[in-house]
């Protein structure tokens, strides 16, 4: 098992997490971002960079926002807004995620 590190000094996140972290940030990729996403549900740092970067990609192509859909990011966000209800930056993303996609 990894150890946790502190980030910010406020969330505690592994290293395996935080490095997941850093490629969804750097993804323009749907399927690559949620697919991490599903496999760090428990890093409340993964969801909120994902909701992020879903939110962005949605934003410069409004035409990518049905494969973020059909990718299965609603119940995926659905389910990280339920896990993180007091992470005030995971909850306007991830909100905003879901009324870009009109869910």
């Amino acid at each position: 098992p990894e150890l946790p590190v502190k980030s910010g000094g406020v969330r505690q996140e592994t290293v395996e997490a935080l490095a997941a972290k850093k490629r969804v940030q750097e993804s323009k990729n749907v399927a690559l971002i949620i697919s991490i996403m599903g496999v760090h549900e428990s890093s409340a740092g993964v969801q909120e960079a994902g909701c992020l970067a879903l939110f962005n990609i949605g934003l410069s192509d409004s035409g990518l926002l049905s494969r973020v859909r059909d990718a299965g990011a609603v119940p995926l966000v659905q389910k990280a807004l339920a896990a993180f209800p007091h992470d005030v930056v995971l909850q306007t993303n991830g909100k905003g995620l879901l009324d870009k996609l009109g869910a």
